[in-house]
Order: structure tokens, then C-alpha cells, then sequence
């Protein structure tokens, strides 16, 4: 090491993407800034990690002692609470992510309350003209073309934000270029969540327990979909998968988002322009932390 306190060490490698991520989301949740190396050639291809050595853990010279016991002590959390059958969900952080999203929230506040605004705008929009819809007697009029436009609009939001969450995580840069959707995958993606509110919908109509279950079961399927580029269909199987031996964890952590911003709505409507980005991050983290610890999926 260097005199400088500001130089970068690495401190650990990961042949995974994943693992880095979270090793980087967990020191950030302890405010030590961290930066990786290497995780673009590795994202390319994951036979470069091989050669590389994996994705490098960097972090400033001054917090090199704090960041190995950061490490060193989620370790020994991890070997504490493995069962027998060595169940890796059973692994999985509940504040990591929602520590996670806040410090990115914190970071860059005037970036997130942008796309807060934006969403709360786009949403209010489509609801008001649905009401205004509801409230006609008339056949089709303007106002059912505004509708479908909004409804399109809010989509294509969400699928961007959607994906720009999972870059921000895996420290990928995210482009104009990446703003762009093929037609054909935005429709599947529309569809997509029609069945995923129907599903909660009539769950919730069936003695409630039953939407809960579905809503949780398929919390990832978006972030699935355009993270593996997959059909809807298989989006769905594999968010069953990875949620089905943490269903008690995501029931906490959903509750935990849910009541964020219904306190935010209540208290402080203008709140939701943060705790709304705050839920796409936070699952977005614990989308890519259940992913990593599901080597079968």
C-alpha cells in the first residue's frame, strides 16, 4: 500500500458478477464507497473471469481494515445461519437491499426525484382518465385514445426504469441507446403485467392469502424478463423459483415497501417521489441477491 489514503486497493476478487454486487451493496450499506474491476469483460463473457481472476473489490486505502471485518463478519452470519441441507436462500439480506437503494436515493437525489415526479405524473394521468372513461356513457371518444397512449407511455417508463435499476446495480453505464425497445418486446412486457395484476387481483378476491402468494411468487418477474431477455411465460417460472424458499423474507421485505409508501402517500404525498424509486431499487437488489444464491435457476 501506498501513503495515500485516497488510492484504490483490491481487496477481494469474486468469479461471479453477483457475488461482487453484493459484497458491494453490503460495504456501501456500511458507508464505505467501493468501486469494481473488470465486470464489464466478465459481463461480456464469464470465461474472461478465469482469465482475469474475477471481478476485483476495490475500495480506498483508508477503509481497507473496516471493509475486510465488514466482509469477514457477514461471513461468519452467513456460516451462522446455513442449515444443514445448505439452503443458500436461507442466506439472504433483508435490509442489504432497502440500505442499498437509499444510499443510491442519497446519492443522487435530484436524478431520483426526476423519474419520481415523471412516475407519479404518468400514473395520475392513466388513473384520471381511466375515472373519466368509467364516468362516460358514450361509445368510444378522444378519450379513450389518451387513455391507451398513457397506458403505453407508463409502460415503456416502467420498463426503462426497470432496466436502468438492474444497470445501476451492476455498474453498468445505461445510455440513450439502451432507452430503446424493440415493439414486439414491449407489447410481451404489457401483457406480462395485465397477467401479473390479474393474478394478484383475483388472488386477493379469493380470501386474500392467495394474492399475497402470487404477488409475492412473482415479485421478479419484470426485472426477469429483461434481464434475461426470456419470454413472459418463462419469467414467471423462474420468479417462482427463486422466491419459493424465502416467501416469509419477501413477505417482510414487501410489507416493508408497502408500508413506506402508504405512509409516504398519507403523511407526505410529495414522499412518493422517492420511496417510489426506492422500491424498484430495493427489489432490484434483491432480485440480483436472490439470483446469486440460487445456483440451480
Amino acid at each position: 500500500m501506498g501513503n495515500n489514503p485516497d488510492s484504490l486497493v483490491t481487496i477481494q476478487r469474486f468469479n461471479k458478477l453477483e457475488e461482487a454486487n453484493i459484497a458491494k451493496g453490503l460495504l456501501e450499506s456500511c458507508d464505505v464507497q467501493v468501486f469494481l474491476s473488470d465486470e464489464n469483460m466478465i459481463n461480456i463473457n464469464a470465461f474472461y473471469s478465469i482469465a482475469l481472476g474475477g471481478v476485483g473489490l476495490l475500495v480506498k486505502e483508508r477503509d481497507v481494515d473496516l471493509a475486510k471485518q465488514i466482509l469477514l463478519s457477514s461471513s461468519n452470519d452467513d456460516e451462522a445461519v446455513e442449515s444443514p441441507s445448505n439452503d443458500d436462500s436461507k442466506t439472504l439480506s433483508f435490509s442489504s437491499p432497502l440500505v442499498s437503494a437509499f444510499n443510491e436515493i442519497r446519492n443522487k437525489p435530484l436524478f431520483w426525484l426526476i423519474i419520481g415526479v415523471i412516475n407519479i405524473f404518468l400514473f395520475s394521468a392513466t388513473i384520471l382518465l381511466w375515472v373519466s372513461l368509467e364516468m362516460q356513457q358514450h361509445g368510444p371518444s378522444i378519450w379513450h385514445l389518451l387513455y391507451f397512449v398513457s397506458l403505453v407511455a407508463y409502460t415503456f417508463f416502467i420498463s426503462v426504469i426497470t432496466r436502468f435499476c438492474l444497470a445501476v446495480i451492476d455498474g453498468k453505464p445505461f445510455t440513450a441507446k439502451d432507452i430503446k425497445i424493440a415493439p414486439y418486446a414491449l407489447v410481451q412486457y404489457f401483457c406480462g403485467t395485465i397477467v401479473y395484476a390479474l393474478l394478484y387481483g383475483w388472488g386477493l378476491k379469493l380470501f386474500v392469502i392467495p394474492g399475497i402468494i402470487f404477488a409475492i411468487n412473482f415479485i421478479f418477474w419484470s426485472y426477469i424478463f429483461w434481464d434475461k431477455n426470456s419470454t413472459i411465460w418463462e419469467a414467471f417460472i423462474l420468479s417462482w423459483r427463486l422466491t419459493k424458499q424465502t416467501r416469509f423474507l419477501l413477505f417482510i421485505f414487501c410489507g416493508t415497501l408497502f408500508c413506506l409508501n402508504v405512509v409516504a402517500a398519507i403523511y407526505l404525498l410529495v414522499g412518493l417521489v422517492f420511496t417510489a424509486p426506492m422500491s424498484w431499487l430495493a427489489t432490484a437488489f434483491m432480485y440480483r441477491q436472490a439470483l446469486a444464491k440460487n445456483s440451480y435457476v
